[in-house]
């Protein structure tokens, strides 16, 4: 089976990482340049990965370039609505799988997928499905952008779990 990578943006340098990887599955971290030093090496004695993109706070688009660049072709963020929100706002979301699994959160201060300001459909507009059980194969739209930037998806299997 060919190796994944599984990658986390964690520009402050909060995730004390316990797995790192299985020889199929890789970890690598995007983080920027004000990330601590500390966390920075930590990265390092652990053989971890990681890629430097932004500022004070981690450039997403960056981030998705540098992977492009690294041969990665297709992206798969199954996130929280705070980074989903940020990846559909900044237009970097070409499709979105929705996957309903049975749990139930609720409450004015429950998570959705998408948190932040309201969304338009107008402004952000890309492919969707909804299914209950997970896909064989997620289908894609067109590629736009640059060449090296990777599609990026969107599934979201643990969404309230």
């Amino acid at each position: 089976m060919a190796q994944r990578w599984f990658v986390v943006a964690d520009g402050r340098g909060r995730v004390d990482w316990q797995y790192t990887g299985d020889g199929r599955r890789i970890l690598h971290v995007l983080v920027c340049r004000s990330t601590p030093a500390g966390y920075l090496q930590r990265l390092r004695d652990l053989e971890v990965g990681y890629f430097v993109v932004g500022d004070e706070r981690v450039d997403l688009r960056e981030g998705l370039r540098s992977l492009g660049e690294s041969g990665i072709k297709r992206v798969v963020a199954d996130s929280g609505g705070t980074l989903n929100a940020s990846l559909l706002r900044q237009g970097l979301v070409q499709y979105i799988d929705v996957v309903t699994l049975p749990g139930l959160v609720g409450g004015a201060g429950a998570p959705t997928m998408f948190d932040g300001p309201e969304l338009t459909a107008a402004r952000h507009r890309c492919g969707w499905s909804s299914s209950t059980s997970p896909p064989t194969a997620t289908p894609s739209a067109p590629a736009t952008g640059s060449a090296v930037e990777p599609q990026v998806s969107y599934s979201s299997p643990s969404q309230g779990a």
